[in-house]
């Protein structure tokens, strides 16, 4: 065993680059895939990866080192050249965690050997600390069983400035553990986040440290890992925060958590109990106040702000005591001005994160509003989307739509990617972080390995489809996104080299959002997927740009762009997953005489009953606990997805029809109206296209028979218009079909109800 002080660092160091560069090579994609299924970041946490193979090819002066550590092991045998040793690798094929000692140094690394069928954790020898030792200014020491635990806990922003975390070696305090614990002299609190018995810990702890030990049991006996893959970094959060952190001996004024403070008073310490309001005229706790000479102590509830109702409380309990009444009558003047301190403080911290009981209160009052999806969309306006009224509200709820059993993916048709991308980025944003999953470059397997919680009840974010379809991995997620799971049998080789075939399922009940080119021709007949089309028209290109100009000169209000988007996800968070029962299901049946009828009369009733699950503070409930869908469920939902569904059946792609609209606008100014002809040139020229792009469009519309091509190439070529109102005249007949097949539309328009 190398002793601490011969161990040779520079050594470790310059390997470790090695490691990590391992892990940002192309080919290492085994060992980012597993990084993915457990939610850690290699380019946060500085992670590495042993492929075993640092010391092919290199002679002996450069493996001595490594010897010498441990980190090369010969084998005794016979190597290819008579001047090379054999040897093994130590924790070959694994993730690398890097230990350190006080000065920083890498003295130490922990592999995790997730190749495995049982994945096993190795330590290179017995010294350093992950992810390092302690700083002196720690105040609040978090200990974890294991390494991946203790590198979840570093990758979420969760912890204080003077927080600190570190792992425990295989559950024991190691030599360099102890002495950077002893070495903290403003240490308060040491919390073992644990699904362990830790009493030879907490043993050992107490012997080295007057901090108080708080042992924290895990939700379900989870580790801290599994529990961040469940619930995400809120979840983690909110668990840190409700740890009970007590002193035993209060001095002063202390805060101990959010609803817990504590003060030492001259004979009595005060236990205060509760939320510190954010009603300036309001400070009520609840006191436990109790003698430092006696058992005597007094349980009440006491509103600060109300001086004279304190005054009597606390002689009517002190009466009969050996309190004296007129003592805690100053100090709790004293701990009325600390909480009033306490509380401008928090006003100029206006912390984001964590829990806003204003907000939630917010959010529940646009639920139950009468014109909710009114204020939605302002409040999707107000979040930075600019324009597309009708695409925006449809874009949201359907991103909204894993948390439901009628969940739907939408393909934003788009020429500029770079627009198309941005309005994705925007909707998704107002989905919580932690439900989120972006996607961006995949390899052609990438689908296969995601296992049953990484993507599982999620919004997939595809700002751009070309990263997916450029890799033969869009048939994965199309399956994907139909099933709800994607099940692969694979070839997998055993300890004993043999090779079976084993099943491997991804469960993937999700919602999508992403922006394509292509949409029509890679996405038309998908059974869950929704077309939908982006505003072209040179007004919302007005908007756009406005917009710009004034997020250029900065007259653009960021904090409430924040509080919007905030405000947005909380409304999203107080939706809860229930069944709806729609009693006027007939009236959305589309007429069988078009294109993928019962698909498309699917995805509108799925559609509807998102709506209805918005409204479900507003709505009725069955026997069976069931939202009813009402008429204006069913009025809103038809208006909104009756775009995407002419998108779906037209012959013409987005951007084509909105040449051919545009077009025919344009031949309507013309003096000779319906009958008009322009050559090429002058369709260019009138409708601001390039010449390739009018070319294209052009040729569709010929080849479809919407345009006619007269005259010869060398003489001029004219088009003329020949079907005028092909696509009103079906938008009439599923308006009228669904106007005639229920009560909720009597003069066959959904504007009716």
């Amino acid at each position: 065993m190398n002793n601490i002080d011969t161990i040779n660092t520079e050594a470790l160091n310059s390997l470790y680059v090695t490691f990590i560069n391992g892990l940002l090579n192309h080919r290492a994609t085994e060992p980012r895939d597993f990084l993915k299924t457990i939610g850690l970041d290699y380019r946060k946490l500085y992670l590495g990866f042993n492929s075993g193979q640092f010391h092919h090819n290199r002679d002996e002066a450069f493996k001595q080192p490594y010897i010498d550590l441990g980190v090369l092991i010969p084998t005794g045998g016979k190597g290819n050249a008579k001047d090379r040793t054999p040897a093994t690798v130590f924790a070959q094929k694994s993730i690398i965690f890097p230990l350190k000692n006080s000065r920083g140094e890498i003295v130490s690394y922990y592999g995790y050997r997730f190749v495995l069928k049982e994945p096993i954790g190795e330590y290179l020898n017995d010294y350093g600390i992950y992810p390092e030792p302690p700083s002196i200014r720690t105040n609040r020491l978090f200990i974890t069983d294991n390494v991946i635990d203790c590198a979840t806990l570093c990758q979420c922003n969760i912890l204080e400035n003077k927080d600190s975390v570190l792992a425990l070696k295989d559950g024991k305090l190691t030599d360099d553990i102890i002495t950077s614990i002893e070495q903290l002299n403003r240490l308060d609190y040491i919390v073992l986040l644990t699904a362990s018995n830790v009493d030879l810990v907490v043993d050992k702890l107490n012997d080295i440290t007057d901090a108080k030990i708080v042992s924290q049991s895990l939700i379900d006996n989870d580790s801290l890992n599994e529990m961040y893959l469940k619930y995400g970094e809120d979840g983690l959060l909110d668990f840190i925060n409700e740890i009970k952190l007590e002193k035993s001996e209060v001095e002063g004024f202390i805060q101990i958590s959010d609803d817990e403070y504590g003060f030492k008073g001259e004979d009595v310490t005060y236990h205060i109990y509760g939320m510190l309001s954010t009603n300036p005229t309001l400070m009520e706790f609840d006191f436990e106040i109790k003698s430092d000479f006696s058992t005597d102590s007094i349980i009440t509830k006491l509103d600060l702000k109300d001086t004279d109702k304190v005054k009597e409380t606390i002689y009517l309990e002190t009466e009969e005591t050996d309190f004296n009444c007129n003592q805690i009558i100053l100090e709790l003047d004293v701990i009325k001005s600390e909480f009033e301190a306490l509380r401008i403080k928090q006003k100029q911290i206006q912390k984001e994160r964590g829990f806003s009981v204003k907000q939630n209160k917010v959010a529940k009052d646009v639920l139950t509003s009468s014109n909710l999806f009114n204020q939605l969309n302002n409040l999707i306006e107000e979040s930075g989307v600019i324009g597309e009224e009708k695409s925006r509200l449809l874009l949201f709820i359907i991103a909204t739509s894993f948390k439901f059993k009628y969940n739907l993916h939408a393909v934003v048709h788009a020429l500029d990617l770079e627009l198309g991308s941005e309005l994705v980025n925007r909707i998704a944003k107002l989905i919580p972080e932690n439900q989120q999953y972006h996607l961006d470059i995949t390899t052609s397997r990438t689908f296969r390995y995601y296992g049953n919680s990484c993507i599982d009840n999620k919004l997939l974010v595809i700002p751009d489809y070309t990263g997916v379809t450029s890799n033969n991995a869009i048939n994965d997620l199309k399956r994907l996104q139909a099933k709800g799971v994607l099940v692969n049998d694979a070839p997998t080789k055993g300890k004993d080299g043999i090779l079976t075939t084993e099943k491997k399922e991804v469960l993937g009940h999700t919602s999508s959002i992403g922006c394509c080119k292509n949409s029509k021709k890679i996405f038309e007949g998908e059974p869950r997927t929704v077309l939908v089309k982006m505003d072209t028209s040179q007004e919302q290109v007005q908007r756009q740009m406005e917009y710009d100009c004034l997020v250029m000169s900065g007259e653009v209000d960021n904090k409430k762009q924040d509080k919007a988007i905030e405000l947005v996800r909380y409304i999203v968070n107080n939706i809860q997953s229930l069944e709806v029962v729609n009693p006027f299901a007939s009236a959305l049946m589309l007429p069988a005489t078009i294109r993928n009828a019962r698909m498309l009369s699917l995805q509108l009733h799925s559609f509807v009953s998102l709506v209805t699950l918005f409204h479900q503070h507003q709505r009725e409930k069955d026997v069976l606990g069931r939202v009813i869908t009402t008429k204006e469920d069913i009025q809103l939902g038809v208006e909104l997805f009756l775009d995407a569904i002419m998108l779906s059946i037209d012959d013409l792609d987005a951007g084509t029809r909105d040449f051919f609209d545009r077009l025919k606008e344009q031949m309507l100014k013309e003096p000779n109206g319906q009958s008009s002809q322009l050559s090429s040139l002058d369709i260019q020229r009138k409708l601001s296209v390039s010449k390739s792009h009018a070319n294209r469009f052009l040729k569709t519309l010929v080849d479809n028979e919407y345009v006619r091509k007269e005259g010869h190439r060398n003489l001029g070529l004219s088009y003329t218009v020949t079907n005028w109102d092909e696509l009103s005249t079906v938008r009439d007949l599923i308006i009228n079909k669904v106007g005639d097949s229920s009560d909720p539309f009597k003069d066959g328009s959904p504007e009716s109800l």
